[in-house]
C-alpha cells in the first residue's frame, strides 16, 4: 500500500491537485478585496464580474456564494471556500471564465479526478487499519509545489478519523514563512468542525530546493530569512497548539509531537507545559528525535516523565538514505553540540571505571 501511495503516477497526480488547490486559494485572495480574511457577498459579486461570464449570471452569482455560505453569515471564509470547491466545481466555474487562464488550466480531468478518488481511497485504507489497531498515523509533509494536495488529504482524514482521538497527525515545517497561518487555519477548522487537531511540528527538510525553485521562476522565497526566524516560528506554533480554546477548556488533549534535536526547543515546550498546567504524561505532548541523534535529550526526558520516541528508518538503504541526508541537513545546527555529547560519554565512561 506504502508503495502505491509513492509511485510516480501518484506523486504526478499530488502535484497536479496541488496546482489545483493553489489556483483556489488564490482566487479567494483574488475576491477577498480588503483582505480581512473574509469575502461578502459584494466582493464576490464584483469580482465574479470580472473573472466570468454566462447567462442569467444574476441567478448564477446568488447560487454560488449560498454554495459557500451555507449558514447564511453573509460572507464566505477561507475553510468554506477551500472544502467547498471541489473539483466538479471548479470545472464548472472554469466555465465560465472570461480568459482560459491559470484557474481554468489548473482543472482535473474527469480521468484525473479519479485517479485522486483512487489515491484518497488506498490512503483512507491505511488510515483506516490504523484506527482498528488503536495507532497514530502522521503523514510527513513535502516541498511547498505539492503541499496543499497533502495537506488537503490529511485534513479530509482528520475530519472522518479524529472525532473522538487523535488517529491522524498533520505535519508542519516551521521554516515556511506561512507556517503558523497555516497551522491557525487548520486548528480552526478543526474547532468549527468538531474533530481533534492533531499535529507534528518539524523545521523543514528542503531549504535549498526551495530557495534554488523560488528563485528560477521568479517567486518570493518561501523560507524565512535567518534560522532564528525559524527558531522563533517552531516556538510559537507549538504554544498556539498548546494554548488553544479546546484544550484549555479540557475538551481534548494538545495532541502534539515535538520533533526536534534541538536542547532550547524541548526546554521551550517543557515551559510551556508547567506555564498552562499541563501533566507530563496525560497532556498529549510527545518528543520524538532520530535513533542515534540527541541521545542525552530523549534519555533525559524519558527519565523524567515525559513521553518521547525514537524514529528509526527502514527499508532499503537506498530509499532510506537520501531521508538521512534531508535529516542531516534539517539539524545542522546539531553538529554544535557533538562535542558536548562526547564529553558526556566521557564523563560517563569515567564514572563507570573509577567509580
Amino acid at each position: 500500500m506504502m508503495k502505491e501511495m509513492t509511485s510516480p503516477n501518484c506523486i504526478m497526480i499530488i502535484i497536479l491537485r496541488s496546482t489545483a488547490l493553489r489556483e483556489i486559494y488564490k482566487l479567494f485572495g483574488r475576491m477577498d478585496v480588503d483582505k480581512d480574511g473574509m469575502v461578502t457577498f459584494e466582493e464576490f459579486t464584483n469580482v465574479w464580474n470580472q473573472l466570468f461570464v454566462g447567462d442569467s449570471m444574476e441567478i448564477i452569482i446568488n447560487d454560488m456564494f449560498k454554495r459557500f455560505d451555507k449558514k447564511g453569515k453573509g460572507f464566505i471564509d477561507p475553510i468554506a471556500w477551500t472544502t467547498t470547491l471541489d473539483p466538479p466545481l471548479m470545472r464548472r466555474l472554469a466555465g465560465y471564465c472570461k480568459k482560459q487562464g491559470s484557474f481554468a488550466q489548473a482543472v482535473l480531468t474527469t480521468d484525473e479526478e479519479k485517479l485522486v478518488k483512487s489515491m484518497q481511497s488506498r490512503l483512507r485504507r491505511l488510515v483506516a487499519l490504523a484506527a482498528d489497531l488503536n495507532v497514530r498515523l502522521m503523514i510527513d509533509a513535502e516541498h511547498t509545489y505539492f503541499q496543499p494536495a497533502i495537506d488537503n488529504l490529511v485534513l479530509s482524514m482528520q475530519r472522518e478519523f479524529n472525532k473522538n482521538t487523535d488517529c491522524v497527525y498533520q505535519t508542519i515545517q516551521c521554516y515556511l514563512k506561512d507556517a503558523r497561518t497555516r497551522n491557525q487555519l487548520f486548528m480552526d477548522q478543526a474547532r468549527i468542525e468538531n474533530w481533534q487537531y492533531a499535529v507534528k511540528i518539524v523545521r523543514g527538510a528542503y531549504m535549498h530546493q526551495e530557495r534554488d525553485r523560488a528563485k528560477k521562476r521568479g517567486e518570493e522565497d518561501p523560507i524565512h530569512s535567518t534560522i532564528e526566524d525559524t527558531h522563533k516560528c517552531y516556538e510559537e506554533i507549538m504554544e498556539d497548539v498548546i494554548s488553544r480554546e479546546n484544550v484549555q477548556e479540557g475538551r481534548e488533549k494538545v495532541n502534539l509531537v515535538v520533533a526536534t534535536h534541538n536542547q532550547s526547543s524541548v526546554e521551550c515546550t517543557i515551559r510551556l507545559l508547567e506555564e498552562y498546567g499541563l501533566e507530563r504524561m496525560e497532556s498529549g505532548v510527545a518528543f520524538g528525535q532520530l535513533l542515534g541523534m540527541s541521545d542525552h535529550l530523549t534519555y533525559s526526558l524519558g527519565q523524567n516523565g515525559y513521553k518521547v520516541y525514537k524514529y528509526i528508518p527502514y527499508g532499503p538503504i537506498l530509499e532510506c538514505l537520501p531521508y538521512l541526508i534531508r535529516r542531516a541537513q534539517e539539524n545542522s545546527d546539531l553538529m554544535g553540540s557533538v562535542g558536548y555529547e562526547l564529553g558526556m560519554l566521557a564523563k560517563e565512561i569515567r564514572r563507570r571505571m573509577i567509580g
